[in-house]
């Protein structure tokens, strides 16, 4: 649902009284190929992180419309804040299809944790009791570096012949993946977006959401 366009002018203004403080970290950002600390820090203090959060969880549910022309805001000065921003926000969208559990795991403590992403399914996924062991190598995390949680895409082949195998995305704290500092590039250079490793993590079933289900299937000894 849309908000009023009071609302929306309001958190227009919002980003355009950051404009300053993103251009005073410009060139910083080139140099250190990543958006300024004091630059995240001020996206959270303005709220505008949350703009697709769910309301549950701090969140304002913004219509899409509403979340571009804030965005946007941020497009006319610096592209790498506004690929951020729209990148760790998108992700706040997607966690509102998990369920309660892995939303809560996000969001319990603060809800300006951020999660980022790399949605190819290049991860080695193994059925286990309870959930799945995951490893791999992900590319172009944006904002990584900021993050407290990745949303990394995987294969799941079921058992039997002659079933496809399911797209997934896996839900994993930052304690169970490390970054690589792979980003030396010409455009884009201040978004961060470095690479994903994981090794043999455990993902409990509720952190796992399958494409197009909406939905986690059940994970028992009769599935395994």
């Amino acid at each position: 649902m849309p908000n009023n366009s009071t609302d929306t002018q309001a958190l227009q203004q919002k980003a355009r009284d950051l404009m300053p403080l993103i251009e005073q970290y410009q060139d910083w950002g080139k140099q250190h190929r990543d958006l300024a600390p004091e630059v995240i820090a001020a996206i959270h203090a303005a709220g505008l992180f949350r703009l697709y959060q769910p309301k549950a969880w701090g969140g304002a549910e913004l219509d899409p419309r509403d979340f571009w022309a804030v965005q946007a805001i941020f497009r006319e000065r610096c592209l790498s804040t506004a690929w951020v921003h729209g990148v760790l926000s998108v992700q706040s969208f997607l966690m509102g299809l998990f369920n309660e559990q892995a939303q809560a795991d996000v969001w319990s403590e603060s809800p300006d944790v951020l999660v980022s992403s790399s949605f190819q399914p290049t991860g080695k996924v193994t059925v286990v009791e309870g959930g799945y062991r995951l490893s791999g190598h992900w590319t172009f995390s944006s904002g990584s570096s900021f993050a407290q949680w990745v949303l990394v895409g995987g294969l799941v082949f079921p058992d039997g012949e002659g079933k496809p195998p399911q797209m997934a995305l896996f839900l994993v704290p930052r304690a169970d993946y490390q970054l690589n500092d792979t980003w030396h590039t010409f455009g884009l250079r201040a978004t961060g977006s470095n690479d994903v490793v994981i090794d043999d993590a455990f993902i409990p079933a509720h952190r796992v959401l399958f494409a197009g289900a909406g939905m986690v299937p059940d994970v028992s000894d009769s599935a395994l």
